[in-house]
């Protein structure tokens, strides 16, 4: 629970910190250093666990947690997957048009050149995403290392 409380006042300082022009450069890094410190709070429990929902994040607040396990949890339980969380970016291949990666559901989405529908891997590290992506043959790379290995979606 003391992890948890220091995890959520780390929040509200940051919060304030990111929104405030003034507080930005200093208070950030002396929130930063008194969380990795241990630093305990005066806030009460209850105000703490009110003040923090991971479910009320948004996909690019999430990544600030991304090695929460608890917190990436709660916010997927509340956010099942969807396509549109994925944000697609052109790929170099004669075979794959477009692909994109979603960190929180390690989701794979690939759409090739010859159909318009998109199939989605889950359970995909996100290093497969990036070699495909940088791959001198994506269709290849595709078909090696992705294609059979991991279960599939497709969404039209």
């Amino acid at each position: 629970m003391k992890k948890y409380l220091r995890a959520v006042i780390l929040l509200l300082i940051l919060t304030c910190a990111l929104g405030c022009a003034a507080c930005r450069d200093t208070d950030a890094e002396a929130a930063r250093a008194d969380f990795a410190a241990g630093a305990e709070t005066a806030l009460p429990q209850e105000t703490a666990a009110e003040a923090f929902d991971p479910a009320a994040l948004s996909l690019a607040e999430l990544a600030e947690w991304r090695d929460d396990a608890a917190v990436v949890a709660a916010w997927k339980d509340a956010h099942p997957f969807e396509l549109s969380y994925i944000q697609m970016q052109a790929v170099d291949s004669s075979a794959i048009s477009k692909a994109g990666y979603g960190w929180p559901w390690q989701a794979l989405a690939v759409q090739f050149t010859s159909q318009e529908a998109i199939y989605v891997y889950f359970g995909v590290p996100e290093s497969t995403y990036r070699e495909l992506v940088a791959a001198n043959s994506a269709g290849r790379y595709y078909n090696q290392y992705i294609k059979g290995q991991y279960e599939g979606e497709k969404y039209e």
